[in-house]
């Protein structure tokens, strides 16, 4: 009788540790689950902001484009000659500044990464 006690109690200390390690087991994969998810997502919204950020950059070298397209209409025009000397003024300092980067004023550095395949 005392052996089948012992047995009784072995088992079912057994039978607990067995349903704990159960327990923890399905704790981990539903982490695991919850962390694959939050990856996906993460990876979704990444996806988005890059897209996000290229369509940004595309649009402001197209604005500075034509914003260079505007500043060269205007120098050339003549304008009043204010607005000319003023002008001038301007360009020569970006001129001399982009001169040291070895930029020509025609090819900024966004145009070169934008058309790899214009050459210098």
């Amino acid at each position: 009788m005392v052996q089948m006690k012992a047995l009784r109690d072995q088992g079912a200390s057994l039978t607990k540790e067995l349903k704990k390690a159960m327990s923890d087991a399905s704790r981990r994969e539903n982490a695991r689950q919850q962390a694959v998810a939050k990856i996906s997502e993460l990876r979704a919204e990444l996806a988005r902001r890059t897209e996000e950020l290229k369509r940004k950059s595309e649009e402001l070298a197209r604005l500075a484009m034509e914003s260079a397209g505007r500043a060269k209409d205007i120098i050339m025009s003549g304008g009043s000659s204010e607005a000319s000397a003023s002008a001038a003024v301007e360009t020569d300092s970006v001129t001399k500044e982009t001169e040291k980067r070895e930029e020509s004023p025609s090819e900024s550095s966004i145009e070169r990464e934008l058309h790899p395949e214009r050459k210098g």
